[in-house]
């Protein structure tokens, strides 16, 4: 089966989506996932985030101990002492994973910026700024506005003549536009499963 990966920033609906496709009767996961070789959990966005960086001298696939999943959501690792966007490896996943499907979830700008800022009573944003050693909460959010941007703006140009890829905006579409395109995967996605979890403001 392929695979879908949601290539969106976080406080993006990425709950909601991992609850569709479980409910749905698919395996999920979001954020992380136990080990199979024991240990640790695997946080999908470091782990996949550091074998990019290895490149070459990486002998594992990208989502190797967790290959079993249809979905992968939330794929980040933002602490005060480091910082990975597993999102931002879309390439290497479409490279290893060409059946695969790519979701950019979004949302509007403003709403999105303080989500990020209220994100677990602000101990999100603390930790953030702590990473990025910016001196006020303000600038930080200058950061976001600016990665997201070109994040987006990097995705739409690689994936802009392909059927492979969709911009989702959870505010204002219907979700019948995200499970009819999931249709052409043979992934069949029950509506009634759809429901806005993780909100913050």
């Amino acid at each position: 089966m392929s695979k879908v990966f949601f290539i969106g920033m976080n406080r993006t609906g990425t709950k909601s989506f991992h609850h569709l496709f479980t409910q749905s009767g698919y395996e999920s996961v979001h954020y992380s996932t136990y080990n199979p070789e024991g240990g640790a959990p695997i946080i999908i966005g470091e782990m996949i985030s550091d074998r990019a960086e290895m490149g070459e001298y990486n002998r594992n696939p990208l989502l190797h101990g967790a290959e079993r999943f249809t979905a992968y959501s939330d794929m980040f690792f933002h602490r005060g002492h480091k910082w990975c966007d597993g999102v931002k490896v879309f390439k290497q996943l479409e490279a290893e994973y060409p059946d695969s499907y790519f979701v950019l979830q979004t949302r509007e700008m403003e709403g999105w910026l303080r989500s990020k800022k209220n994100h677990k009573d602000g101990q999100y944003l603390h930790r953030s700024m702590t990473y990025h050693r910016t001196k006020s909460s303000d600038q930080m959010m200058e950061w976001f506005r600016k990665d997201r941007d070109e994040h987006h703006k990097a995705v739409r140009n690689h994936f802009k003549d392909s059927e492979r890829f969709i911009e989702f905006d959870i505010e204002k579409d219907n979700i019948e536009k995200f499970i009819n395109f999931m249709r052409q995967a043979d992934i069949i996605l029950l509506k009634g499963h759809w429901k806005h979890l993780g909100k913050s403001v």
